[in-house]
């Protein structure tokens, strides 16, 4: 696939700086992207808005791993890749839905799957002119609320514990949570409100410049995260907001 930037300055009134549309050449291998400083509303249906950045949320320890190598190296989980979400829809949509009682909002459960056993958070912001577009998939995060809330994964947590071992076989779950969506589906779900996140399905390099931008959050604990209220997580995500722009 064959993915061509153009630089082509363009204007939408009262949107913020969010996007690359894409839309396809005559030939099938062909992306063309549209890059431009403010968003441009996909007009067809082969258009794919795609954030300008996305952003990647770890630890200290982490850190370091991605400073030595130079790149983010994809985490096994369900769907495995690196996971990333978009700025705009994180501090609406992931703010107001939660995973369940555990934690007040997925923003929330984010910071504590990040931070682990270290002391600091660090925010990386990736453009995504830098990735292949037909390796990233999609996933909304309120699918996999349901499932976690669901009768189907309590059972299946009953049989791996009783076994002593882990879920150990993709097939355990929906294909949706396992394969995640096309990029071109990220429209509806914007659309819906709903919550995403991103997985890139590869390493991601990042430059010496990216490492040094990233965003660190010092001071900062899992038991601090938990026991705060949504109040006085405020300033992080005020923090994460400013890196933005």
């Amino acid at each position: 696939m064959n993915i061509h930037f153009l630089n082509i300055n363009t204007t939408t009134p009262n949107y913020k700086k969010q996007g690359f549309p894409i839309f396809r050449g005559k030939s099938k291998n062909d992306v063309f992207v549209k890059s431009s400083s403010k968003v441009v509303q996909p007009n067809n249906q082969n258009e794919v808005q795609i954030p300008e950045y996305l952003y990647h949320l770890t630890n200290k320890n982490n850190f370091k791993n991605i400073i030595k190598t130079g790149e983010i190296i994809p985490s096994e989980d369900i769907i495995d890749g690196v996971f990333m979400f978009d700025m705009k829809d994180f501090q609406t949509n992931w703010k107001t839905h939660s995973y369940d009682n555990t934690a007040p909002s997925i923003a929330v459960s984010l910071l504590l799957q990040a931070i682990k056993s270290d002391d600091e958070l660090v925010l990386i912001k990736i453009p995504t002119k830098n990735l292949k577009v037909n390796k990233i998939k999609i996933r909304p995060q309120d699918d996999v609320c349901r499932y976690i809330n669901s009768r189907e994964y309590r059972n299946l947590c009953m049989v791996h514990a009783e076994s002593g071992g882990a879920f150990k076989h993709k097939s355990d779950f929906p294909k949706n949570l396992t394969k995640g969506y096309k990029i071109s589906c990220a429209q509806d779900f914007f659309n819906e409100n709903r919550p995403i996140e991103y997985v890139y399905q590869g390493k991601i390099k990042v430059d010496p410049e990216i490492i040094e931008n990233a965003l660190k959050i010092s001071n900062i604990t899992y038991d601090t995260i938990k026991s705060a209220n949504p109040e006085e997580l405020e300033p992080i995500f005020y923090e994460f907001e400013l890196m933005n722009y």
